[in-house]
C-alpha cells in the first residue's frame, strides 16, 4: 500500500534521527564555539527549489531533512531566470508543485517564503508581481524575496532602476517583500529596490573560492549593506557549499565561524544556500544540525532556581 504524504514524512524523519549522516573519514576536530550575539536568533532557513518540489516523495524527503536539521523556515525558489539578460516573459515552476511544497512545509510547522528572480523590464515586473501576489495568497507564504543578481544588474535595455523599484513597490503594496544580492552589490542599481523593501538579504558566501574570511566577512558584508541601503530587517545568506579547503578552518569550524560572524550583525534570520547542497554533504549537514541544536537550547525556558520554587 502506498504511503500517505504524512506517513512518508514521519518515516523519513524517524530514519534521519536514527541514521544521522556520518563520513567515515571525518575524525573529531575541535570546533570554534558559537559566541552569543545581542539576541538569541530564532529563525534559520535554507533555499530550496525544483528538486525539492519534483514529487510527493521529494517534498516529504526535504521537509523531513529540514526538520532533522532544526530549520524553522524554507525559502522556496519559484523560477530560474539566472541566465536571462534580454527582456523575457515572467514564468514560474509549475504552480501546483510550488503550492504543494509550501502546504507540506506549513503543515510541518515551517515558515515559508518565496524567492523569485527579477529583471528591470516593465511587462516582466507587472506580470511577475501579479503572479507572485496570487501565489502569496494561495500558499500563505510570509513574504517573497527578489534575487537581484545579474538578470537585474546586467539586464539589456533596462528601465530606470528607480522606476522599476516603484513598479514593484506599488504592485506588492500590502505584502511583505525583500531583496537579496551579492555582498558587494551596486548601490546605484540595487539601491532603489532595497530601500523600498521590508528586508534585505546580503549573500555573505564564504567558500574555498571566495577569498573571504569566515570569522569576519559575513559581519562585514552585512554592515556594508546597512551602510549602503539603510536600516531594515536583516537576513544573512550563508554558503553551504565549497567549505572544504578554506585556509585555517575545517568544514565545521568554517560553518561555525560564518554563523557567529553573521549572527553578530543581529539578523532576524540566517538562510543557507542551499538545502540540496546541505543534503549532499554529511559534514555540512552535521555541522548545521549541531549549530542549530546549540541555538535551540538557548531558546528553552530557564529552569527555576530552588529559591524561586519555594
Amino acid at each position: 500500500m502506498a504511503d500517505t504524504a504524512q506517513g512518508l514524512l514521519d518515516r523519513l524523519l524517524a530514519w534521519f534521527r536514527a541514521n544521522p549522516p556520518v563520513d567515515d573519514d571525518e575524525h573529531p576536530r575541535p570546533a570554534i564555539p558559537v559566541e552569543p550575539a545581542t539576541r538569541v536568533l530564532e529563525r534559520f532557513g535554507a533555499w530550496c527549489g525544483s528538486g525539492s518540489m519534483a514529487s510527493d516523495k521529494t517534498i516529504a524527503r526535504d521537509i523531513a531533512f529540514a526538520r532533522w536539521l532544526g530549520l524553522t523556515r524554507l525559502d522556496v525558489i519559484i523560477n530560474d531566470h539566472s541566465g536571462s539578460r534580454a527582456e523575457r516573459t515572467f514564468d514560474t515552476y509549475p504552480r501546483s508543485k510550488i503550492v504543494a511544497l509550501c502546504a507540506a512545509a506549513t503543515k510541518a510547522g515551517l515558515e515559508t517564503n518565496l524567492m523569485s528572480w527579477i529583471m528591470p523590464h516593465e511587462r516582466y515586473l507587472r506580470d511577475g508581481c501579479k503572479e507572485i501576489v496570487s501565489l502569496l495568497e494561495e500558499t500563505d507564504a510570509t513574504s517573497v524575496c527578489f534575487d537581484a543578481e545579474e538578470p537585474w544588474t546586467q539586464a539589456r535595455r533596462p528601465m530606470p532602476y528607480a522606476d522599476a523599484a516603484a513598479v514593484v513597490a506599488e504592485a506588492l503594496k500590502g505584502h511583505r517583500w525583500g531583496v537579496t544580492g551579492i555582498g558587494y552589490a551596486s548601490s546605484e542599481k540595487l539601491g532603489p529596490l532595497v530601500r523600498a523593501s521590508a528586508y534585505m538579504v546580503p549573500q555573505a558566501y564564504v567558500t574555498s573560492r571566495s577569498n573571504l574570511d569566515p570569522s569576519h566577512d559575513p559581519y562585514k558584508l552585512a554592515k556594508h549593506w546597512m551602510k549602503l541601503f539603510g536600516l531594515r530587517d536583516l537576513v544573512v545568506g550563508l554558503a553551504a557549499y565549497h567549505q572544504e579547503g578554506i585556509a585555517g578552518y575545517t568544514v565545521d569550524q568554517a560553518l561555525r565561524a560564518c554563523f557567529a560572524s553573521a549572527n553578530a550583525a543581529d539578523p532576524v534570520a540566517i538562510v543557507w544556500w542551499s538545502l540540496r547542497q546541505i543534503r549532499s554533504s554529511s559534514k555540512i549537514a552535521n555541522s548545521i544540525r549541531g549549530l542549530l541544536a546549540h541555538q535551540n537550547e538557548q531558546l528553552l525556558p530557564r529552569a527555576p532556581t530552588p529559591q524561586e520554587i519555594t
